[in-house]
């Protein structure tokens, strides 16, 4: 568990259903969900959706520019293994794939109870 201060947020490819809610929840509780406009101020890293080869670099660069402890969450069923999009020939796979130590945050899409006790807002 993370204590949520700034995320940076990576959309990875896919629906935007995970997005969607992330966006929804800084939106409804903005005191506790804190987004930045860079990496390098991040507390907490969220990608969503499956990686697509077009975004496995931008992925990495980020998780690269985060400062050292920096957890890196997988959100979404997509974001684990690339989901319903795993056998697209555009998609390389879930965050594993670029960034290994990232911890997951099952769900098609998962609540906004699930991305508050991941990202350790109450």
């Amino acid at each position: 568990m993370t204590t949520c201060g700034a995320v940076f947020v990576v959309d990875a490819g896919g629906c935007g259903g995970c997005l969607r809610e992330l966006r929804l929840l800084a939106a409804l509780d903005p005191a506790a969900f804190g987004t930045c406009a860079t990496p390098r101020h991040a507390t907490v890293l969220a990608a969503t959706g499956p990686v697509t080869h077009q975004m496995a670099n931008p992925l990495a660069q980020a998780a690269a520019a985060l400062p050292d402890g920096t957890p890196v969450l997988a959100i979404g069923d997509c974001a684990l293994d690339g989901g319903a999009f795993r056998d697209s020939a555009t998609v390389l796979g879930g965050v594993g794939a670029v960034v290994p130590d990232a911890r997951a945050v099952p769900g098609c899409p998962p609540t906004p109870d699930q991305l508050r006790a991941a990202l350790g807002v109450r």
